[in-house]
């Protein structure tokens, strides 16, 4: 799907898959997990038409509930040692100055990092801006923000 750009292929094959969950995992799924973070702009009225709420995207973006035009997209920021301590507040204190939605994660955390994990020191301290932001703040697990798009 990630290849094809043909709408018709790429419905039909969304179809069949919410339907193949639908069959054997979960009456109404309302979020879709881009591949590789690939929501291209077909993508979102095909799956608005088929009923999905959200879509887990890697992206840069931001998810905002006030605008119409972003309220689809759920970007997930990995924390990790790629990404320094000020580009991860950064993204952090954008969303709250625009009211926006983000989704920040680890893989693990360890003394020192690696790849796909992040240094203590630097989770540490994500960890104590977003409490020194807790009053501007709304922090949600997945389900609760999924309870939340279904409303």
């Amino acid at each position: 799907m990630v290849e094809d750009n043909n709408s018709r292929d790429q419905y039909l094959l969304l179809k069949s898959t919410k339907e193949w969950l639908q069959n054997n995992l979960v009456n109404t799924p309302i979020s879709y997990s881009a591949p590789f973070g690939n929501l291209r702009p077909i993508t979102v009225p095909l799956l608005r038409d088929l009923g999905f709420k959200i879509a887990k995207v890697k992206s840069t973006g931001y998810c905002n509930f006030f605008d119409p035009r972003y309220d689809f997209a759920i970007p997930m920021h990995l924390m990790s040692n790629e990404v320094t301590l000020d580009e991860i507040k950064s993204k952090i204190q954008y969303a709250i100055d625009h009211q926006c939605c983000i989704c920040i994660y680890t893989n693990n955390v360890t003394e020192y990092g690696d790849e796909q994990s992040v240094k203590k020191a630097v989770f540490e301290e994500v960890i104590k801006f977003i409490s020194d932001n807790s009053d501007k703040i709304t922090a949600m697990t997945m389900a609760e923000f999924y309870k939340k798009c279904v409303k």
